[in-house]
């Protein structure tokens, strides 16, 4: 200090202007001191960040999701220290403001949220019973009612309108209605059917019988269907059998060759048969229907059906009888 008084003793001359600059010094040592007091606290000066909108609508009814806030000081997180206070209530429309408070080394600092509570969704309708009724006539119809909710008004079942109306000779139509108190109005339909007790009808086209003479190519003439309410189902009709227009070849042709062949070729046809039904049925098969029919055809067959039994008949027996005991 007693630097300080010489340094300016040397510069200032007169008294009046070594008491002047004494007292700047001074003034400018109280303010470096209070700088250096107060910067921990300017320095780390917290903020609060919303999370999404600062002005929020929720449906009425409807449950309210706070999406937060931020707050950081410099680089540090301190969103865990912000207190939050709302007054929020979802069950009545208005205006609602969530305040979001922070304390932070003796620094406070304050956001806020506009919250709406809004009525745009309509009462939903509940049918009791099901939706598609099925009678035996419109007036065995017995109605099942409907309840409704609303996110504001809640139970509003009693303020239902039900209406019917005739769709055509099968169908009438049920519909509820129903108002809350903010004009928005919800609906449900159900619908009764009168039961289908008639059948479609066929119609042949042609002839329902048709001679054809054998080994003529048959061809179907179709048929149409119709119903007294689809309509035109021909599109629907299955059709299954089938011509045999080889069926009388194939009977004369088997009993003139069987009483002609031999007899032992005919006990061996019976015993292959019952030691080899696999392929029987394979020769069957091949019988009834191969579209090439002729006597060779059938005698090639059944000779390689016999054939083949007297083979294996020999060769098991060759092989049993080389077996060592």
């Amino acid at each position: 200090m007693d630097k300080i008084k010489e340094i300016i003793g040397r510069v200032f001359k007169s008294e009046q202007e070594k008491r002047l600059m004494g007292a700047a010094v001074l003034v400018l040592i109280g303010l470096c001191i209070f700088i250096m007091a107060i910067s921990p606290l300017v320095g780390a000066s917290p903020i609060i960040t919303l999370n999404g909108e600062e002005e929020m609508q929720v449906e009425c009814g409807s449950e309210f999701v706070d999406p937060g806030v931020k707050a950081n000081a410099k680089d540090e997180d301190i969103s865990d220290l912000v207190m939050t206070t709302s007054n929020v209530d979802t069950s009545k429309l208005g205006t609602y403001h969530v305040e979001y408070q922070l304390k932070y080394k003796k620094r406070k600092v304050s956001k806020e949220r506009i919250v709406k509570v809004i009525d745009h969704a309509a009462p939903v309708i509940a049918l009791n019973g099901d939706a598609t009724v099925i009678v035996g006539s419109f007036e065995e119809y017995q109605e099942a009612g409907a309840t409704a909710q609303d996110g504001c008004d809640g139970d509003v079942s009693k303020d239902i309108k039900i209406t019917k109306e005739k769709v055509n000779d099968y169908t009438m139509q049920v519909h509820y209605e129903v108002t809350d108190s903010h004009g928005n109005t919800g609906s449900m339909d159900r619908q009764i059917i009168l039961k289908d007790t008639s059948a479609p009808e066929i119609t042949l086209n042609g002839e329902s019988s048709v001679t054809v003479k054998e080994l003529e190519k048959y061809e179907d003439a179709g048929a149409t269907a119709t119903d007294d309410r689809d309509g035109d189902i021909t599109a629907n009709l299955v059709k299954s059998g089938y011509v045999d227009v080889y069926r009388n070849m194939r009977e004369n042709i088997l009993f003139e060759y069987f009483i002609s062949f031999p007899a032992y070729h005919l006990i061996i046809f019976f015993f292959q048969c019952i030691a080899f039904p696999e392929t029987a049925r394979s020769l069957i098969s091949i019988f009834m229907y191969q579209t090439d029919i002729n006597r060779a055809n059938i005698q090639f067959h059944i000779n390689i059906f016999c054939n083949h039994f007297v083979f294996l008949l020999i060769y098991n027996t060759n092989f049993s009888s080389s077996r060592p005991t």
